[in-house]
């Protein structure tokens, strides 16, 4: 008896599962939180904080033009936030977004409602007939007609003339990047307490003005309305304090304002962020388990952490000649507090065998842009301002390490392992690059510790 022949696709579709759909309304905010923790699996922190600007700006338009939630939005929607967006641009509005700028925006939000579909969120995909690559192309090739943005010239007044002679001078002298930055933030907090008083010129600042502002700092607010920390204001003395000091030397005052301020006390004691042995070998050992690109590159910055402590800037700012193999020393050549700082310390040979397979199997790789940094990104460049924090920040997660954990983190644990196998604290002192000693003992408050738990197991009263 033969079987019957009868294909049965003729008959039946091909059977689809039911898409997930859930009943929770997802609010912005919720559908961004919802976002960026799947994205946080696969992108860097840096990138992620971008992810989320891009979005928090497509929020504000569509808030703007009353479109109270994702589930409002069509594809006309998009476009139209995609012609808004060039327009901004051709009418040179303040803070409109270049071609580039704009590109990365509207693929993040394509992305993002792709992301919305696939979970079930929106029952419609938006991306499916928005293809917008010559779009892009389009706009790429237009902006290089656009005619260049007017800059106003803004007339100078005395005060922003000798804050720029005073930030010159600071550079000339060969304080780093960061100091400069805190001086002139805190001319400008100083300028702004002058201002309300109606103070147009140096000369009338004198000393009850001084104690005046003191009292000003004292119950200073940073922009996002919080109490700034007694660091913060200390910072703050210290700038204005260089800041006559330099008019005062260059006869620009010819009488001294000053008063002699009382520094705030700063919350002293070690912070939390130190790890254990068992923690600090299990961060260390994390980029060998992953399936990262460049995961030697990885295991080098944190062997180099951990065995140097070098803060996060003073590592990406290494170049390849700043590392001695011979004697196994490094060049600290752009420390913290500027050039008078630099430093020659030792390295590990752990360290140093990673860093060695690195420069020979990963870095010839890379299409170099910048030849001469030790530590290149993905695409050939020096690493960023926040790229070794991201980096620390991606094993932390991987490892599932519940401490709060940053790039100072093995700078610490650095320390407080050198100090706790009886290594003298002037020899950290150099080691870390501190100006005071008061700042490396407080380090040695993990020590105390150690004795205290040791003085309860083993003393007999």
């Amino acid at each position: 008896m033969k079987e019957p022949t009868t294909q049965t696709s003729e008959f039946f579709p091909p059977f689809e599962l039911p898409r997930r759909q859930f009943r929770h309304h997802y609010t912005f905010e919720d559908a961004i939180r919802r976002y960026s923790c799947d994205q946080k699996k696969k992108v860097s922190y840096g990138y992620l904080n971008a992810i989320q600007s891009h979005l928090k700006g497509f929020v504000k338009y569509l808030t703007d033009n009353e479109n109270k939630s994702f589930y409002s939005v069509r594809g006309n929607t998009l476009v139209q936030y995609r012609d808004f967006l060039w327009k901004e641009l051709v009418e040179g509005r303040e803070g409109s977004l270049g071609v580039k700028g704009q590109i990365e925006r509207l693929r993040c939000v394509l992305r993002f409602f792709h992301y919305l579909y696939d979970e079930g969120i929106l029952s419609y995909d938006l991306t499916r007939n928005l293809n917008w690559e010559d779009y892009y192309k389009t706009i790429t090739q237009e902006s290089k007609s656009l005619p260049p943005k007017l800059i106003e010239k803004i007339e100078l007044t005395e005060l922003d003339e000798l804050k720029l002679k005073f930030l010159e001078y600071a550079s000339g002298r060969g304080f780093s990047q960061g100091t400069v930055k805190w001086y002139k933030k805190g001319i400008e907090v100083f300028y702004d307490f002058i201002g309300s008083k109606d103070i147009s010129t140096l000369v009338q600042v004198d000393k009850r003005i001084m104690w005046e502002f003191y009292g000003y700092v004292c119950n200073y607010k940073g922009e996002r309305g919080n109490p700034a920390s007694n660091g913060y204001k200390n910072r703050i003395l210290v700038a204005v304090k260089w800041f006559f000091r330099f008019l005062l030397r260059f006869e620009i005052l010819h009488d001294d304002p000053r008063v002699d301020w009382e520094r705030f006390q700063e919350k002293g004691g070690l912070s939390f962020t130190c790890m254990n042995k068992k923690e600090t070998i299990t961060l260390l050992d994390a980029p060998l388990l992953s399936r990262e690109r460049l995961k030697l590159r990885d295991k080098a910055i944190l062997e180099m952490l951990y065995s140097t402590g070098l803060r996060s800037n003073e590592l990406r700012s290494l170049d390849i000649e700043d590392i001695d193999y011979e004697q196994e020393m490094v060049h600290v050549r752009s420390p913290k507090g500027g050039a008078k700082y630099q430093r020659v310390i030792p390295i590990g040979k752990t360290a140093l065998e990673y860093l060695g397979l690195y420069l020979k199997e990963e870095r010839p790789r890379i299409d170099l842009e910048d030849s001469q940094a030790l530590f290149l990104s993905f695409w050939g460049k020096r690493l960023r301002k926040d790229g070794i924090l991201d980096i620390v920040k991606k094993y932390v997660f991987l490892c599932g390490l519940r401490k709060k954990i940053t790039t100072h983190s093995l700078r610490v644990t650095c320390a407080t392992d050198m100090l706790r196998k009886g290594a003298d604290i002037r020899y950290v002192q150099e080691h870390l690059g501190h100006e005071r000693l008061t700042s490396t003992q407080i380090y040695t408050r993990v020590s105390v510790k150690d004795l205290k738990r040791v003085h309860k197991r083993y003393h007999p009263r």
